[in-house]
């Protein structure tokens, strides 16, 4: 199941993507299917938290390719 997501930066700009979470695995979906994928196995944070850092990583690199 997808789980939408939507925060502001720390300059205001709104930040929104999507996370899955599967077999030890956390997705995160940019609107422009961007995508990031990391273990989540040794996570001790939530998983909508790691989302949010994994989104804004791939916010802060807009343009730049995350995963093939």
């Amino acid at each position: 199941m997808r789980n939408k997501i939507s925060f502001d930066d720390i300059d205001g700009k709104n930040v929104s993507g999507q996370f899955e979470v599967s077999d030890g695995k956390i997705t995160v979906t940019a609107p422009d299917r961007r995508t990031k994928t990391v273990d989540v196995d040794d996570s001790m944070l939530s998983m909508e938290t790691l989302a949010k850092m994994l989104l804004l990583q791939m916010h802060r690199h807009d343009g730049e390719p995350v995963d093939p």
